[in-house]
């Protein structure tokens, strides 16, 4: 089990049923801004963790409009050792670009899921994105003794 925490929309609320063990704060169907305005201040966000999961942007509008802000503020927020986030799906191209620049910004991780349907990934888009933390998690625990 991971110290973790899982943020976001349907894919966050979907992603705790592979992800067990995980504290979580999500709200199906919610853009970016209204994560903010829910949760931005949310003790739980700001509460020290070793990985943080965030899935953010499917409900934005498409030019992603507002939605890199309001997610460099969510990640101002966040207290972890290792944040990573969800892409978005290439059909949401502009949403995407959004996260994949506010994560680099930040140095963290970037998880690309491999199969995605109309409501989210897919099963195996799910198993994937779980192995894909747990193998990175993996990794950083075997090495941050040689990285302090």
């Amino acid at each position: 089990m991971i110290d973790c925490l899982i943020l976001g929309d349907d894919t966050a609320s979907a992603l705790t049923n592979y992800i067990t063990g995980c504290a979580a704060i999500t709200a199906v169907g919610a853009s970016s801004n209204t994560f903010i305005s829910l949760y931005g201040n949310a003790g739980l966000i700001r509460t020290p963790w070793d990985t943080v999961i965030i899935s953010l942007g499917i409900y934005d509008h498409p030019d992603a409009r507002g939605t890199k802000r309001a997610l460099q503020d969510l990640r101002n927020s966040v207290n972890a050792k290792m944040v990573y986030w969800i892409l978005p799906p290439e059909y949401h191209m502009d949403i995407r670009n959004a996260v994949h620049d506010v994560a680099m910004g930040r140095r963290d991780g970037l998880i690309d899921v491999p199969g995605w349907n109309r409501s989210g990934p897919t099963v195996y888009g799910y198993r994937e994105i779980e192995k894909k933390i747990r193998e990175s998690n993996d990794l950083y625990d075997s090495y941050k003794d040689k990285f302090r």
